[in-house]
């Protein structure tokens, strides 16, 4: 093929810039940078979708930078210094998106003068080298801010200077920074005059700190009246929560504020202070603990304002007393909303949802517990879910995989949402035959093809699956097959914590020692063809089907089921390989998911995260 010929071919759109902008904002950055080494057309235009996030904590990146904990090799800093200051230099100017959290990142893109067109600034707990050579090998102290009043030089030298580049750096994206987000700096100062330099950004949207510069939240949100979306996330050693507290009360109305989001331990009045005064707030997430929510007083004639939150996340990790009231008074005064995340729901919280909620779209779980073994401690009671199955009429999402619903329940109580798409619930309490009696059943079974007599167990084993077992089954497939819109399908979960070291139990197999897990979940549904999985056949939409930790029979005949009846399969978790090294290996697992992937070789198996 000629060099005409080639670009007059349809391999000519793999060159054209709106082809790759499409292709390159779903590629990872290993992707792109594969892309880029391919030739030089492609590396003009994948390189700006390389630089536009740039995030030290990820891939590669504390190597190149050389942090000590990562790297010991300690003599080639000043390469990596140098180095990291050409990359910004170079690169700078197609950064969008900067997340650090070390200072020679913070520095140099500060100090290279062409990180200019940021939209999102986000600066964690920077890390800051006892190695000063190393975090300020190429920098001088900072230029002098042309907004701010000069600061006045601390002892803590290397955090000195990392805040005035920091400043420095939000002085040069003023104009297009929308994204600021300063949490977890010990060493800040909270008086440090910062808010004039703040509202020279006449376009920030989104700001999360861990300090309120001006001393009070309201001076904050009237400075900057085009803020959206604010997180208070104080650190411990930001002083005693009723000083934060007093910080937080409002006094006036703030119309624009959209977004709120407090961490922390504030009373009742406080709460409902900041929804009056935030008329148009339309997310709220409090994370944090809540055992002063009562103790606070509040007074008598206090009187709830109606809110038009839409979408609440509580962040908890226990259902405490004060946790519950916390929902009970935001829930009865949120007539509209659609998207509320808990970690944990009882029955009082159910029925406070189904009175105050009715409009109530999307369910989720906001904790992620996992364990080495089922009997973890739950906060949720079982079956609470179903009563939101029940009512709820245009719920689409029940995304709570922890929490648990009876099969008797499921049965007896059917479902009104019928536009329901992602179901992600562990469904307990199946009737299942006993190791002993599935034995006899199978055995049963093979018998009565080759008209051989059975015994009276096999006889009573077949009797037992066919009357009572497969009748459930069947009963329980039914109702999830009348939920035709379903996407995801996620009945079971890996409670295994695979990265958890202290304190377990191991096996020995030969010169390997294992890890010693519970046994899978023994009352879940068997998932067979046998069982009545074919009712099933109705979800023609399902992406996602997973069934981890459940004690499925899953085999050869009901995976080639699945790769007929189920078209959009995408993901499937129940068949991948356990992340962990000290996992006895599956054969029989590894089977069914190489035969899988013949029939099906573009389904993800995977872990839900």
């Amino acid at each position: 093929m000629t060099k005409r010929d080639f670009h007059d071919s349809p391999s000519k759109v793999l060159f054209m810039s709106e082809a790759t902008d499409m292709i390159g904002t779903h590629l990872s950055s290993p992707d792109l940078l594969h892309c880029i080494l391919v030739c030089r057309e492609w590396n003009t235009l994948f390189i700006p979708h390389l630089y536009e996030t740039f995030d030290d904590s990820t891939y590669s990146w504390p190597l190149v930078i050389g942090v000590p904990i990562w790297r010991n090799n300690r003599s080639n800093k000043k390469r990596d210094a140098d180095w990291i200051l050409k990359m910004f230099t170079t690169y700078g100017h197609l950064i969008r998106r900067l997340c650090t959290k070390w200072t020679i990142s913070l520095d140099t893109a500060s100090a290279a003068g062409s990180c200019t067109r940021l939209r999102s600034l986000i600066m964690g707990d920077l890390g800051i080298s006892d190695d000063v050579e190393m975090t300020h090998i190429v920098l001088s102290d900072p230029p002098a801010l042309t907004t701010t009043p000069p600061f006045l030089r601390p002892q803590y030298e290397p955090t000195w200077i990392a805040i005035q580049w920091l400043w420095r750096l939000i002085q040069q994206n003023s104009d297009t920074l929308q994204d600021l987000e300063i949490v977890q700096f010990k060493h800040f100062s909270t008086q440090a005059p910062v808010i004039d330099l703040l509202v020279s950004c006449p376009r920030l949207s989104r700001l999360a700190l861990s300090w309120h510069p001006g001393g009070r939240l309201q001076t904050l949100l009237d400075r900057l009246p085009q803020l959206q979306h604010y997180e208070f996330i104080y650190p411990m050693y930001a002083g005693p929560p009723a000083s934060i507290e007093d910080s937080l009360l409002l006094t006036s109305p703030v119309a624009s504020l959209v977004g709120l989001r407090i961490t922390g331990s504030i009373g009742k009045q406080t709460y409902f202070t900041l929804l009056k005064y935030l008329p148009n707030l339309r997310r709220l997430w409090i994370e944090g603990r809540c055992t002063e929510y009562v103790a606070r007083s509040t007074p008598d004639d206090f009187v709830r304002p109606t809110t038009r939150i839409q979408r609440f996340d509580f962040a908890r990790q226990n259902a405490e007393p004060d946790d519950q009231l916390v929902l009970f008074d935001i829930l009865s005064c949120s007539p509209e909303l659609t998207d509320l995340s808990v970690p944990f729901l009882t029955i009082e919280v159910a029925m406070a949802i189904i009175a105050h909620c009715p409009h109530l779209q999307v369910f989720r779980e906001s904790t992620l517990e996992r364990t080495i073994t089922r009997t973890i401690k739950r906060h949720s009671v079982v079956n609470a879910t179903g009563m939101l199955l029940e009512t709820c009429r245009h719920l689409t999402v029940l995304d709570a995989v922890h929490m648990e619903i009876a099969a008797e329940h499921l049965i007896s109580y059917p479902w009104i949402c019928q536009g329901l798409e992602v179901f992600r619930c562990q469904i307990i309490g199946v009737r299942r035959l006993s190791e002993e009696e599935e034995m006899d059943y199978r055995q049963g079974l093979l018998f009565q093809r080759i008209a051989r007599p059975l015994s009276e167990n096999e006889s009573a084993a077949i009797e037992k699956y066919r009357e009572s077992v497969q009748l459930q089954h069947r009963q329980i497939y039914d109702q999830l097959a009348k939920m035709t819109s379903l996407k995801v399908l996620d009945i079971g979960m890996e409670y295994r914590n695979l990265s958890f070291r202290p304190g377990r139990l191991t096996i020995r197999r030969g010169a390997q020692l294992y890890v010693e897990y519970d046994d899978l979940f023994p009352d879940t549904l068997e998932l067979s063809l046998a069982s009545g999985l074919d009712r099933l056949a109705t979800l023609e939409k399902l992406e996602v089907f997973g069934f981890q930790s459940v004690d499925h029979r899953i085999d050869e005949s009901e995976l080639q089921w699945m790769a007929e009846k189920w078209p959009r399969l995408r993901v499937m978790r129940g068949l991948q390989e356990p992340s962990g090294v000290d996992v006895m290996h599956d054969g029989e697992r590894w089977h069914r998911r190489v035969f899988m992937q013949r029939l099906r070789p573009f389904v993800k198996h995977e872990n839900h995260s």
